[in-house]
């Protein structure tokens, strides 16, 4: 046996130099590079994005950044604006609001009108004077764009083909990476406003909404993204609709990722979320648009779905108008029970017809007489959401009435108007309950790219053209080539008889009993959008007399765009009469690109506004 003495000695292994450095300096490297990965992971981002969209031949949307499509590159504030024509009313004091996309970045590739970055463009009266001011809505979205100084986020016009996949697969290594933050949403807040619970709130589909703060000179300022409690896990709809009696907001969110698919919920008079219901559906689509009625939340479960799969086969935008599926509306009552993760009791009602799609609703109702719910929207029977291939004369939206029958479940449509329109706004104090009118930004059916020409207003007691569908498909349907025959011996027409442009029809009569009762035509080369109706009421002190006065009274309130001086104007016209000229005319210190939707918030609103969202 081996004494301990005699055993050799143990001693660590002996390497050269040489593979001693390398052994500290491989995971040294390792270190510096992932260090470097993550501190340049944003810029990195940036340029992986860049390079995929700009691969392939498609550059969607170019017709969408020129023009008046076009963005402008800052934000002013401008005071004492000339009135040009007539004088503004007197009363009218507050604030008129309109948002839509102006991209804070040039399109690297693609664009999508649905894509710019929320700027919001506003007119302050007071006193007879008028004030301008435009402002970006700083959404978390922008403010991380900003600091990279490019795209982070997926874009809607890069969303072609094979590399629409692969730029969905970057957002989530980006994510990962931590190179951008989704915990506070991603959406744009460039779509729609809407003022509730003393706050002015700027929305968009794809996220919750950002409150807005008006300062009493004009100026814009955002307080910061609304929160609602965890149990609300969707986004919030760009259409919430505002009960004049309750003070409630009722809304919804859609989702394209699981059950269920579509959430609703109501806020009460204070901003906090009373009630939600989960509603599971049998495949997604995007719920736009909604209604309410004072017993019912109205869901439009329309055929234009997410098909991520005819993005890559078909090399199009990912969303796909399906008229082999029905158009179906639920009726969910407001008073059911809480149910946020699904098994809301929805009563359905399949339309006939092929699958259609309606972006704008107009207003819901129940009659007195027969419990009947009466639904009225802006039906389109042709969808494609790749502006490149748009074509106005077949993407015609017309005004149709919805009778649903919970009593008996029997559903019916028809069509009030052959007058081809969309956006459209009724009183305020009317949302949810029964109204007669109704006013449209009338469209011209010629072109690529839509062009609102007018405003029409409609009855929408009127029973309809006899023969709705033949009407509706020629052109001489259209708003822009006819003049108005009125149905209604207290209305007036206010519009001219002769078209000044639009659709190539001619001059015809509408058919007899078509909704449309007078119509604004803008001059040669003008061109508007959605007009906010303003109630005369609003601007009356006496409660009394402000009860006497028709839903009518009141003024139609938009920006319009000459492109003979690539000029802007703000206008103000007589709701009532549809006079052709306006009561009052601003000129706008700068171009106001194109937009959406926008809103009035009266003085005592803007009195009442809180700081907080």
């Amino acid at each position: 046996m081996t004494s301990s003495a005699d055993s050799p000695a143990w001693s660590l292994p002996q390497f050269p130099m040489t593979r001693t450095l390398l052994h500290y300096a491989a995971p040294v490297a390792c270190v510096a590079t992932t260090a470097l990965l993550v501190a340049t992971r944003k810029d990195l981002i940036t340029w992986v994005y860049n390079t995929i969209a700009k691969s392939g031949t498609k550059k969607a949307g170019k017709a969408y950044l020129s023009g008046n499509f076009g963005p402008v590159p800052d934000e002013l504030f401008a005071e004492d604006l000339e009135v040009v024509e007539g004088k503004l009313p007197a009363g009218l004091d507050g604030f008129y609001v309109r948002v839509g996309p102006n991209p804070l970045f040039q399109p690297v590739a693609g664009y999508h009108w649905f894509d710019g970055d929320g700027m919001l463009h506003g007119v302050r009266l007071k006193g007879g004077k008028a004030t301008y001011a435009n402002k970006y809505v700083e959404t978390e979205r922008l403010k991380q764009e900003r600091a990279a100084g490019g795209p982070l986020f997926p874009r809607l016009g890069d969303m072609f083909g094979g590399k629409g996949l692969a730029l969905m697969l970057l957002h989530r290594l980006a994510k990962a990476l931590g190179a951008v933050q989704t915990s506070n949403g991603t959406g744009t807040a460039n779509t729609a406003l809407v003022f509730h619970a003393k706050r002015l709130l700027s929305l968009n589909e794809g996220d919750m909404p950002y409150g807005i703060k008006v300062l009493c000179n004009g100026l814009i300022d955002t307080l910061g993204r609304m929160k609602l409690p965890s149990s609300w896990k969707g986004p919030f709809t760009a259409h919430p609709k505002l009960d004049p009696e309750t003070g409630e907001l009722i809304f919804l969110g859609y989702s394209f990722s699981g059950q269920p698919y579509v959430s609703a919920g109501v806020l009460d008079a204070h901003g906090n979320l009373s009630r939600q219901w989960g509603v599971e559906l049998p495949w997604p689509v995007m719920m736009h648009d909604m209604v309410a009625t004072q017993r019912y939340v109205v869901l439009m479960h329309l055929p234009l779905c997410f098909d991520p799969e005819c993005m890559v086969k078909d090399k199009t935008l990912p969303f796909r108008m399906r008229t082999d599926l029905p158009s179906r509306i639920g009726l969910l009552r407001r008073d059911a029970p809480s149910c946020p993760a699904g098994g809301a009791p929805v009563q359905w009602f399949e339309l006939p017809g092929p699958g259609f799609m309606a972006f704008h609703m107009v207003n819901a109702w129940e009659d007195p007489k027969t419990g009947d719910v009466k639904v009225y929207a802006c039906q389109q029977d042709f969808v494609n959401l790749d502006l490149d291939k748009v074509d106005c004369s077949k993407e015609l939206a017309h005004l149709t009435e919805y009778s649903l029958s919970p009593a008996t479940g029997a559903a019916s449509l028809r069509r009030l108007s052959g007058v081809v329109g969309d956006f459209p706004v009724v009183h305020p104090g009317h949302v949810t309950r029964p109204c007669r009118w109704t006013w449209l930004a009338t469209m011209d059916t010629a072109g690529s790219t839509p062009s609102f020409t007018g405003i029409a207003k409609m009855d929408l007691s009127a029973p309809g053209p006899a023969a709705a569908a033949a009407a509706a498909s020629t052109p001489a349907a259209s708003a822009a080539s006819t003049p108005i025959t009125s149905p209604s011996k207290e209305q007036p027409n206010g519009g001219d008889a002769k078209a000044s442009k639009g659709g190539k029809g001619g001059d015809a009569a509408l058919p007899k009993g078509d909704a449309c009762v007078g119509r604004i035509i803008y001059p040669p080369g003008v061109f508007g959008g959605e007009a906010v109706f303003v109630p005369r009421s609003s601007t009356l002190a006496d409660p009394k007399a402000a009860a006497k006065l028709a839903e009518d009274d009141g003024w139609l309130t938009v920006f319009v765009y000459d492109t003979n001086t690539d000029t802007s104007y703000f206008n103000v016209y007589d709701a009532k009469t549809m006079a052709p000229k306006p009561v009052a005319s601003v000129r706008m210190p700068r171009r106001v690109p194109y937009g959406f939707h926008g809103t009035w918030v009266a003085e005592q609103q803007l009195k009442s506004q809180v700081m907080w969202v």
